[in-house]
């Protein structure tokens, strides 16, 4: 299976994730234990791996994740720029159709 980076990194959640269960003052063990209440089966090590964004996230696991930190999960994501569409884009065009525009 090909692993893919986004700018070096395997996710762009794991800083938020890491903040936010500080804040709560929940261990990385302590974290895995909760995720597994919602059927989420991480150990410690890959806790860790996910903070240090060097651990691509599957979107059930950002979905536990922001359940057990009582967030929503665009709060995990928010480190992510939000890019403006071409106006041909906004209104249902294909990519082909934008490229040729």
């Amino acid at each position: 299976m090909k692993i893919y980076a986004y700018h070096g990194k395997k996710n762009v959640c794991g800083q938020r994730v890491r903040e936010l269960r500080k804040e709560r003052k929940i261990t990385q063990t302590e974290f895995a234990a909760r995720l597994q209440i919602c059927d989420v089966w991480l150990d410690q090590k890959a806790i860790s791996r996910i903070e240090l964004e060097d651990r691509v996230v599957g979107d059930y696991e950002l979905w536990a994740m922001a359940t057990v930190l009582q967030v929503d999960m665009k709060e995990l994501l928010q480190s992510m720029p939000v890019i403006e569409l071409p106006e041909q884009m906004k209104h249902g065009a294909d990519a082909e159709t934008v490229q040729q525009g």
